[in-house]
């Protein structure tokens, strides 16, 4: 575990307290710190973590949740996606941050108790203004684009299983079972390459492929095909191109489909 000099704290009643956050989505850590709507707490003292008080943030807003922070005398932020001005903010009043972390906040929690998780340089934050657009049109636009092509397409069950957005189903052609189909409409985060990981980790069971929605930018076809992950550009899509998809066996999709060796036979 980290010792006391080496991380923030304060002493009080003769004790060294770290008190750590972590931006929240689910229980997996949000992909970007402004508009996470909830951090879990820790406090960490005698070498033990305990629960602290969680923080709620519904404005939309990073100088809300700076001062949230602040208000919660947070010692330690752990967070995926944050701007440097908020970052700045928050490390002027003291609190260390910890950015580009993924996965669920317990393991991410367990691996700063063990050093495992480092401060990034500086520069290595988003500047401000270069966070990627919400993806919100894009999840509709990937909605309308499996429905048209015959799929049945739902919102998950559990709708914090980041970084999935929607779930696709549609009988195989030549074994009429099931082909499910995970989705996630890219940007939810601005390190590509991390989502993508975080959408091979999430869907290791229970699907029979994996959709990475995105434009085609410099080495993302490869970064999906090392993770197993079909990439759809919406670029592709023209009318022209959808009735060009409508003929193949089971479009959008184009890769292996796992479990259905007919299907890729063909």
């Amino acid at each position: 575990m980290h010792k006391h000099n080496q991380i923030p704290g304060t002493f009080e009643n003769g004790v060294y307290i770290t008190r750590i956050a972590i931006s929240c989505f689910g229980e997996e850590i949000a992909p970007r710190f402004d508009n996470a709507r909830r951090f879990r707490c820790w406090e960490i003292s005698n070498n033990e973590a305990k629960d602290y008080p969680g923080i709620s943030a519904e404005e939309t807003d990073g100088l809300y949740r700076v001062k949230l922070l602040r208000r919660s005398r947070i010692h330690v932020l752990i967070c995926n996606g944050i701007e440097e001005r908020y970052r700045e903010m928050l490390e002027v009043d003291g609190c260390y941050v910890v950015d580009g972390v993924t996965g669920s906040a317990l393991h991410a929690l367990s691996d700063f108790l063990e050093g495992r998780l480092q401060q990034r340089f500086h520069g290595e934050s988003l500047p401000h203004g270069e966070i990627l657009p919400h993806t919100a049109e894009l999840v509709l636009w990937t909605g309308d684009l499996f429905r048209t092509l015959g799929w049945d397409v739902q919102q998950p069950a559990k709708p914090n299983i980041f970084p999935i957005d929607l779930l696709a189903q549609r009988s195989c052609p030549f074994c009429q079972k099931p082909v499910n189909v995970a989705i996630c409409c890219g940007a939810h985060s601005y390190r590509i390459h991390e989502e993508i990981k975080e959408l091979k980790r999430v869907t290791a069971s229970s699907y029979n492929a994996r959709v990475f929605v995105h434009r085609a930018v410099a080495g993302i076809e490869d970064i999906c095909k090392d993770f197993e992950i079909e990439l759809v550009d919406p670029d592709d899509y023209t009318s022209d191109a959808l009735d060009q998809e409508s003929r193949s066996s089971l479009p959008p999709l184009r890769g292996i489909v796992i479990g259905h060796e007919k299907l890729n036979a063909n």
